[in-house]
């Protein structure tokens, strides 16, 4: 029996204002032109003076293979209670990597931020029915869920006694015979999602709103626990990721009445 290739090895590259130039980004890396990718850039060199972490996993050959992006949470982009924790937003490690510790590795370059900069934990919100990193992972490293908003959780490793990060209650959505969507910049895939649902909307005489979240403040008023993304239809929430019009559609029985 052939044994497994062996996986090259792998280092922890820290983006800052001076690096980003050569690493670039991770989500999106192969569409460095599109709409997502460059207001993603563009967020991320505006967060770093709140305090934004993002770094890297490099193999030896020179492919990205995971990353993880966290910043205080007094300023994070999670519609949270935070304040005094380390805030991850993203967790991702792709293909072969993944079962391999990198995912503890990038964990644990946060905790070690956190204490250095005399925080109270470490926070990230988590679901095991999307995309987001599952709660699994980082209770087996010691975290404990602080608070739920299904489908999601918060997890926190606390340093001391502070007070436990809580979601905020989501605002109500107003009742509005249009689509109304709630976008920021945090994530690059947005931005076809919203042309995806506005061909959609079209089709069937919806009109469609924007409500451009352009800091952490307008972020902790959306009807999402989530915060980055979410589309309300006559005062419900539909959905709080980027989907294709079609899926909503469909899923959601989006329609004139």
């Amino acid at each position: 029996m052939a044994k497994p290739a062996r996986l090259p090895k792998v280092s922890i590259v820290d983006v800052t204002p001076e690096t980003i130039a050569w690493h670039g980004l991770f989500c999106q890396k192969s569409k460095k032109k599109s709409e997502g990718y460059l207001r993603k850039l563009r967020w991320v060199m505006e967060r770093f003076k709140d305090g934004l972490r993002y770094k890297m996993l490099l193999t030896e050959d020179g492919h990205y293979v995971g990353f993880i992006e966290y910043m205080p949470g007094e300023r994070s982009w999670r519609n949270v209670e935070a304040d005094g924790y380390m805030v991850i937003h993203c967790l991702w490690v792709i293909g072969r990597f993944k079962a391999q510790g990198m995912g503890s590795r990038l964990i644990g370059e946060c905790i070690a931020d956190a204490k250095r900069d005399g925080m109270s934990g470490v926070a990230m919100v988590t679901s095991g029915k999307n995309w987001l990193a599952h709660s699994e992972l980082f209770l087996r490293l010691g975290f404990e869920v602080a608070d739920s908003a299904p489908p999601f959780e918060i997890v926190v490793m606390r340093f001391g006694n502070a007070p436990h990060p809580r979601f905020r209650p989501p605002e109500t959505p107003g009742k509005e015979k249009s689509l109304r969507i709630f976008r920021s910049d945090q994530c690059p895939y947005i931005p076809q999602s919203i042309d995806s649902v506005r061909r959609m909307a079209r089709a069937q005489g919806i009109e469609v709103k924007i409500t451009e979240m352009g800091d952490c403040g307008a972020v902790r008023e959306c009807p999402f626990p989530y915060g980055t993304f979410g589309i309300t239809y006559d005062g419900r929430a539909l959905t709080y990721r980027p989907i294709g019009g079609e899926e909503l559609r469909d899923r959601h029985m989006v329609k004139l009445d």
